[in-house]
């Protein structure tokens, strides 16, 4: 099987360790990298440097968030798929990340083992 590269982009430290742990226990020994960055301007940094299969974005950071972040690098890199998660559940920020170029919304509080299985099922281009 392929090894799997994930990029997890978020500003809170706590969340960033607890998603980390859920993506092992549903992929294991499947992990090729797994990447931290804290705000978009990393993720980018990130993007360029290695070849994600799934980058998860967070929305709301410093610097630059995860909507501008999204659009940059959709618009200046291939072959990934960015996964938004937020707390966030109003419809225009939802809609943003998704016309920036997000394949899937998920809010943070609903990330489960069972539904990252079903995005990783979700397949990069």
């Amino acid at each position: 099987m392929n090894k799997v590269n994930i990029l997890l982009v978020d500003d809170n430290q706590t969340f960033l360790n607890a998603f980390n742990h859920l993506v092992v226990s549903v992929l294991g020994d499947t992990i090729g990298r797994l990447d931290y960055a804290y705000n978009g301007e990393e993720a980018l940094n990130n993007i360029k440097s290695y070849a994600y299969h799934y980058v998860f974005m967070d929305v709301t950071m410093p610097n630059m968030n995860g909507i501008m972040a999204t659009k940059r690098a959709i618009d200046e890199h291939k072959g990934f798929i960015i996964i938004a998660v937020s707390f966030h559940q109003e419809f225009e920020i939802m809609r943003e990340m998704i016309e920036a170029g997000a394949r899937y919304y998920v809010n943070k509080s609903d990330l489960t083992y069972d539904k990252l299985i079903r995005i990783f099922e979700i397949k990069p281009s």
